[in-house]
């Protein structure tokens, strides 16, 4: 056996990526268990719903059925 490494062609994208890749890689972190939610921040959570749901969600970090139940 040898010790060579072979690398793969950089020009060689796979079709059902191609176009699609931009390069940028977002990570978004969940809270997993049950957390407990002062008083301020139940009421903020529905206060910041009335403009745009997904701003909300994403800034409470909450799933968007806790905005419309």
């Amino acid at each position: 056996m040898s010790d060579e490494t072979i690398e793969p062609a950089a020009d060689v994208a796979s079709s059902h990526t191609t176009g699609r890749m931009s390069g940028r890689i977002e990570i978004v972190g969940r809270i997993s268990g049950r957390r407990r939610w002062t008083v301020e921040q139940k009421l903020a959570i529905p206060r910041d719903a009335f403009g745009p749901v997904r701003a909300a969600v994403e800034r409470h970090e909450v799933g968007s059925g806790a905005i419309y139940t």
